[in-house]
């Protein structure tokens, strides 16, 4: 009696094993082809879509909010730093809801940014919105920012997955090697909108547990925006050497790690033109 049971046990704990087995490979299978439709989905927009550089020697560095220079910041004499340009043309026509293209260098970040009325659709979402678990780069629903060259939320956040094969917000887990800090040209994020080109200069990275407190997009009384940027600064594991104030206008990119810790980057504007 003794023997069955242990044997009807042993095939139970059998059938579980291969059940176990047998779904991960479902899942994986799912997760490659996904991850094969979204990477020659953005190698076809990348591929269709006009980027250029334009040179802003010519053009005076710019602050959202403040005109004085500041000493602590060596990129105010970024005036050699080229603008990227992106012709919306092709990508307007693919996807009505992209509202611009963001480049962060030493990532593979370069991918045309999409906002839709909620936060949750291009969760599953690709660019020519398609279901796929990868989803895609996509602006907080709330951000005005991207409308018009003169418009930009005191704080624009950008979110996407965190990919293991290194795609959307996937190798935005570089920003915490050396090699990427060890390079200044890597500190300086891009983005162009069918409205202005715009470039924001890194000053904090930091990875975060169980929390969304970086993800406010406005603040009411001005003390708190500076509480605000008080503390996201602290929290940067590498000193960038550049200290914001509430006139500054700050994008944020947000990714999760795993399933309790997120990646977050932010950037202050420090040049900006009109197109």
């Amino acid at each position: 009696m003794a023997r069955r049971t242990a044997q009807k046990v042993c095939l139970i704990i059998i059938f579980i094993a291969i059940s176990v087995f047998l779904l991960t490979l479902i899942m994986l299978t799912f997760w490659l082809f996904d991850s094969w439709n979204i990477q020659q989905e953005t190698e076809q927009v990348i591929a269709s879509t006009n980027l250029s550089t334009t040179p802003s020697s010519s053009d005076p560095s710019q602050s959202a909010g403040s005109d004085e220079e500041d000493t602590f910041n060596p990129y105010w004499d970024f005036r050699s730093t080229d603008y990227l340009t992106a012709d919306f043309t092709n990508l307007k026509r693919q996807n009505p809801e992209t509202v611009a293209w963001l480049n962060l260098p030493g990532t593979d970040i370069n991918y045309p940014v999409t906002q839709h009325s909620d936060n949750s659709y291009y969760l599953n979402r690709s660019f020519n919105q398609s279901r796929n678990s990868a989803g895609w780069v996509f602006l907080d629903y709330r951000s005005q920012t991207f409308r018009d060259a003169k418009t930009y939320d005191a704080n624009t956040i950008i979110y996407a997955h965190g990919r293991q094969d290194g795609s959307m917000f996937g190798s935005l887990k570089r920003i915490f090697t050396a090699s990427w800090q060890s390079n200044p040209d890597n500190f300086l994020l891009r983005t162009s909108s069918p409205a202005a080109n715009q470039i924001w200069q890194v000053f904090s990275i930091y990875r975060l547990a169980d929390s969304n407190d970086y993800i406010q997009t406005s603040f009411p009384e001005p003390r708190m925006f500076e509480d605000f940027l008080s503390t996201i600064s602290s929290r940067s594991l590498y000193d960038f050497h550049t200290p914001v104030s509430t006139s500054d206008r700050i994008i944020t990119l947000s990714t999760c790690q795993d399933e309790h810790t997120k990646i977050v980057l932010h950037a202050k504007l420090v040049k900006s033109t009109a197109r």
